[in-house]
């Protein structure tokens, strides 16, 4: 596995976690401003936020697969030039 595999994974497993903790303090949050006019604001960020919690590792974790996806052409075209036969490179035709 490739070392932009590992850190993506990583990265979206990182950002999960921090969301998770980001959502703990979110009911916090909102009962200190119940009065206030930065509550639509507050609200505002929450949303934002959540959906960004979710959009980014997911987008992560595509790019993991993509690059191991990626790395099996290149290992098969690969090893179809190295035993002699033509194969299927990764643009077209050898």
């Amino acid at each position: 596995m490739s070392l932009g595999v590992v850190l993506a994974v990583l990265l979206g497993t990182a950002m999960i976690a921090a969301a998770i903790l980001y959502w703990t303090n979110v009911p916090v949050a909102l009962a200190a401003v119940s009065e206030s006019p930065a509550r639509p604001g507050l609200i505002k960020a929450v949303i934002k936020t959540s959906f960004q919690s979710v959009v980014y590792p997911l987008a992560f974790f595509l790019m993991a697969r993509a690059a191991l996806v990626w790395a099996g052409q290149i290992a098969r075209a690969m090893a179809g030039e190295s035993k002699g036969s033509e194969g299927v490179g990764i643009i077209g035709r050898s």
